[in-house]
């Protein structure tokens, strides 16, 4: 049996996450094994429940657990263990609001600069863009890879506006945009939702049709933001 201490109430619900991710590191937790129930979590750690929800659903967006309707909740079979630091970093960023906050800047920003990219994009950016797309479809099955594609896949756009501001705003917010894709990355089959709309955005911005290329960022931006909002 292993004895938990009680976690603060200030500490919640992050602290719930940085627990069970000590007890997966130290080998506590296997892989395959079973969580103790929900109910169990919030007695031996005297949190509640929600914090315990909570943090399960961070857990479930990184791949740490999955859950099988019915029995539980369960440590992956295969993840690498020397990533769960980083892991721990990763997921006391992850707060809804901070990620909801970043849905709406993208949005209010990225209408903008794509409508400047489909105006006036090169040749040169257009393939760019287009290796970007082949980057994401090659790493379709690695979170990782496809959204570090995704990611450069938005700065080109914002190069490709011609205004010089707008790459420095994309930069800026690298790692918290990185971030924000790594999760949505993992979210079912929101990768290839995704790469669908990646790919029509991309042949708006060829076809220099500003209305379309708008058009297509904000049903991309849109469908995200549901799944974050589904998963969170």
């Amino acid at each position: 049996m292993i004895r938990e201490t009680p976690i603060k109430r200030s500490d919640l619900p992050d602290a719930v996450v940085e627990r069970i991710l000590e007890r997966v590191k130290n080998g506590d937790f296997q892989p395959g094994s079973k969580l103790p129930s929900i109910q169990e979590l919030s007695e031996k750690l005297q949190v509640g429940r929600s914090s315990i929800r909570e943090a399960l659903k961070q857990l479930q967006i990184v791949g740490i657990v999955e859950l099988k309707q019915g029995k539980g909740t369960f440590v992956r079979e295969k993840f690498d263990v020397s990533s769960l630091s980083e892991s721990i970093g990763y997921l006391l960023t992850l707060h809804k609001p901070d990620i909801l906050h970043l849905m709406e800047a993208r949005k209010i920003v990225e209408r903008g600069t794509v409508a400047l990219a489909a105006e006036k994009a090169s040749q040169e950016e257009i393939e760019k863009l287009f290796n970007l797309l082949q980057g994401m479809e090659k790493e379709i099955d690695n979170p990782d890879g496809f959204a570090e594609n995704n990611v450069q896949f938005h700065i080109t756009i914002a190069e490709a506006s011609k205004n010089s501001l707008l790459p420095i705003f994309f930069n800026s917010i690298y790692d918290l945009f990185l971030r924000e894709q790594q999760a949505v990355a993992r979210l079912l089959d929101v990768s290839e939702r995704s790469l669908k709309y990646h790919k029509r955005i991309w042949k708006a911005i060829k076809d220099h049709n500003a209305d379309k290329a708008v058009k297509e960022m904000t049903d991309h931006l849109d469908s995200v933001k549901r799944a974050i909002l589904k998963a969170l």
